[in-house]
Formats: C-alpha cells, sequence, structure tokens
C-alpha cells in the first residue's frame, strides 16, 4: 500500500509541475520553436529551388555556362550509348563487341549477342560463360535460359543440366520443351517423383503429346502405379491410331505399349481386359514378325490361362512360346520361359522329371549372367533335391537337354 501511495505522489508532482507554463515549455518542448524551425527549413528548400532555377533559366554568365553544361553531358552520354549499340549490334565483330563491353558491362542483350558469336566458332567454353552472364543479369531472358540448357545437355553435364532447368523453370513460365528436357533428365538422374510431375505439367499444355503420354505411362508402370498407367497408355494408343488415314504407326508403336497396358491390368486383377491386349499384341506380333513380342504375350496368356485352371490350354502356349524362344538369341528370356514352365508343370501334377529338367536347363542358360532369377532358380532345385530321390535327381541332371524337349511334346487332360 505504501507504494501504491509513493507511486501516486510521484504523478501528481509531476502533473503539478507541468501546470507552470515554464517548465512546461522545457519539459515538453515549445510549439512557437517547432514552428519557427520548420519555417526555417521551408524557406531553405525554396532558396535552392529558386537558385537552381535561376541558374538554368537566368541571363548570368554562370547560368549559361550550366546550360552548356548540362547539354555537354546529355550529348556525351548518347554519343556513348549510341557507339555502344553500334558497335555491340554486329554479332560478327567480336572486337567491337569487346569495346561495347568496355563500354557496359551489364548489357545483357550485349552478353547473348555475344554468346551466339562464340556458339557459330565452336568455342563452348566461352558461350557458356556469356549465357551464364546473361542469365545472371537478366534471369528471365528465354533464349538465354533454353540454349545454355540445351548446350548442357550436348555436352553430357547432365546434373548441371537438371539443376539448370530446375532453376530457370522458377523464374520464367515452363514451355513444353524445357519441360520436357526437365523430366527427361530428372528421370535419367533418378528423380522420378519430379519427372512425373514434369511430364504432367506437359501434358497440361498439350494433351495430345503422344510422346510425353508414353513416357509418363512407363516411368508410371515402372513405379507399380499401375491405374495411373493406364490411362496414359490407353489415350497414347488411341492417339496413335485416330489418324490412321494420314498416319500408320510402326507395329512395335503398337506391341509394346500394348502389351504393357496389358500387364498393368493383369496387376490390378483384371484379367480378362488383359487377356484381350495380350491377345492383341499376340496377333499383331505375329503379322508383323517380332518373335520376341509374341513369346511374351503367348507366355502372360499361358499365365492367365492356368490360373484360371485351364491347363491344357496354358500348356500349349508355354510349349508355343519355348520353341519361339529356341530361334532367338535371347538366353535370359529363354531361361525365364523354361523356368516357368517347369514351375507349371510342378503345379499341375506332370512327371517330376519333366518338370525338373525345365528348371535345370534354365539354369544352364542363366549361368553366366548376373541376374536377380538365377538364385530364385537355385532355391527351387535345391527344395527339388530334397523332394526327389538322388539317384533320380543326377539322372535328369546329366541329360536335363534331352528330357526338357520332351516336356516340349507331352499333352496334357482338358479340365
Amino acid at each position: 500500500m505504501a507504494i501504491i501511495n509513493i507511486h501516486h505522489f510521484i504523478l501528481d508532482g509531476a502533473i503539478w509541475k507541468l501546470r507552470d507554463s515554464k517548465i512546461s515549455g522545457l519539459l515538453i518542448g515549445n510549439s512557437n520553436v517547432i514552428k519557427t524551425v520548420g519555417e526555417s527549413s521551408s524557406r531553405s528548400i525554396k532558396e535552392i529551388l529558386t537558385y537552381t532555377k535561376s541558374l538554368f533559366t537566368g541571363s548570368s554568365s554562370l547560368a549559361r555556362a550550366a546550360r552548356f553544361a548540362l547539354l555537354f553531358l546529355l550529348f556525351l552520354l548518347a554519343g556513348i550509348d549510341q557507339a555502344r549499340f553500334y558497335l555491340g549490334f554486329n554479332e560478327k565483330n567480336p572486337t567491337n563487341m569487346a569495346k561495347a563491353e568496355i563500354l557496359n558491362p551489364y548489357d545483357a542483350t550485349l552478353y547473348l549477342r555475344m554468346a551466339r558469336a562464340d556458339r557459330r566458332v565452336g568455342d563452348v567454353d566461352q558461350t557458356l560463360a556469356k549465357l551464364e552472364r546473361v542469365v545472371m543479369l537478366n534471369p528471365h531472358s528465354r533464349e538465354a535460359q533454353q540454349i545454355l540448357g540445351q548446350i548442357l545437355i550436348e555436352k553430357q553435364r547432365y546434373a548441371d543440366a537438371y539443376l539448370h532447368y530446375k532453376q530457370m523453370l522458377e523464374k520464367i513460365t515452363p514451355d513444353k520443351d524445357s519441360l520436357i528436357n526437365f523430366s527427361t533428365l530428372a528421370s535419367k538422374l533418378g528423380k522420378t517423383d519430379e519427372a512425373i510431375d514434369g511430364w504432367r505439367r506437359v501434358l497440361e499444355i498439350e494433351p495430345e503429346n503422344k510422346t510425353v503420354r508414353l513416357y509418363l505411362a512407363e516411368t508410371l508402370f515402372n513405379q507399380s502405379k499401375f491405374l495411373e498407367a493406364i490411362v496414359h497408355y490407353e489415350k497414347h494408343i488411341a492417339l496413335l491410331t485416330e489418324k490412321l488415314q494420314e498416319r500408320r504407326p510402326e507395329p512395335k508403336e503398337i506391341i509394346y505399349p500394348s502389351l504393357n497396358l496389358a500387364r498393368c491390368y493383369q496387376s490390378v486383377g483384371q484379367m480378362e481386359v488383359a487377356a484381350k491386349y495380350f491377345q492383341l499384341v499376340q496377333s499383331i506380333a505375329t503379322q508383323a514378325g517380332d518373335r520376341k513380342a509374341e513369346s511374351l504375350s503367348l507366355v502372360s496368356l499361358a499365365d492367365i490361362l492356368a490360373a484360371n485352371g485351364k491347363s491344357s490350354e496354358a500348356n500349349k502356349l508355354y510349349q508355343k512360346a519355348i520353341e519361339i524362344d529356341l530361334t532367338l538369341d535371347d538366353r535370359r528370356a529363354e531361361a525365364v520361359d523354361w523356368f516357368n514352365y517347369g514351375q507349371f508343370l510342378r503345379r499341375v501334377g506332370a512327371t517330376d522329371s519333366l518338370a525338373l529338367a525345365c528348371i535345370l536347363r534354365a539354369e544352364h542358360l542363366l549361368k553366366s549372367l548376373s541376374v536377380p532369377e538365377v538364385e530364385t532358380v537355385g532355391r527351387v532345385l535345391e527344395q527339388m533335391s530334397s523332394e526327389m530321390d538322388k539317384d533320380s535327381f543326377e539322372e535328369v541332371k546329366k541329360d536335363f537337354n534331352k528330357k526338357s524337349q520332351q516336356a516340349l511334346s507331352i499333352n496334357l487332360p482338358s479340365q
């Protein structure tokens, strides 16, 4: 309570002092003094303006000299600017452009001309240096940004090109070609999400771009994003076939996107649709003589039929696919088909020796290859050796080529 009373006492004393005009004038200032200072400042500004005006409009010798000096300065600046423009205008005269650079080292347009000149004579390092200077002075120069990115790609400096396009697209309105380059670089460097996002942005600009549709579909497929991949594969195929009178697509342009589209449907459990696309691929591949695609589609169809209990039909397709493989020079593909056929024979209860012979043949084909399938085949063979009689296993192992060939001629009863 005592503290509160002292506080009020101090405030009351200060307020009573402010009531005295002499004291208050000293404590909080005098309005007349402030007014006098303001008027003095105003007069000073007016005097300066009046003097300046008289200097350029008066008739005194000093006024005339000031006017001549100003005119001379203006003409000098205009002359320098015209000289800089003249020297820097001709891209075929590097000497003059170097002089123009001295006159104005901050002219982005001049550096762009110098970059064009350096590029014409094949001086890549100087071209890059000039373009980097342009981009630093004017990051919104689309031409400089694009040329710089293209040169970095041509020089296979993919990491630098990727960073350049990423920064570029933050500075200027994205265009189709720059987005395609950025997305392709991102994909090449393993930045898949950025690649997908870039290709989606391209399709917002140009929905009818078949190539980008395919790039996006393939990337989504490899990322196991099958539902979205289906949309883009189907749109890509539709774009390929909508103007057949103008241009008929090459068979492979239809075959391989359709093959992956079928695999997408297979992965999401839509087997009937998948089977239709595999049949389409087989038909086109057979007509076009694409034996590899024909074999791939036959094996995939066989997998679907086997999963639906149609063993007899599946068996014939597996056999046909392997017969095609034997005419091709693709050890890995052939090995995978022998292995899958052997596993199929095991599932349907065929003779163990025939199934084993197929899987041993797969192992033989994979011996010289460093691929993941080697381990898978090895594990299955280890399991089969523990299930079979040792002598029977060794007997098949000695003559697996002949027995695997016999497997291609067996028939399974219809279900």
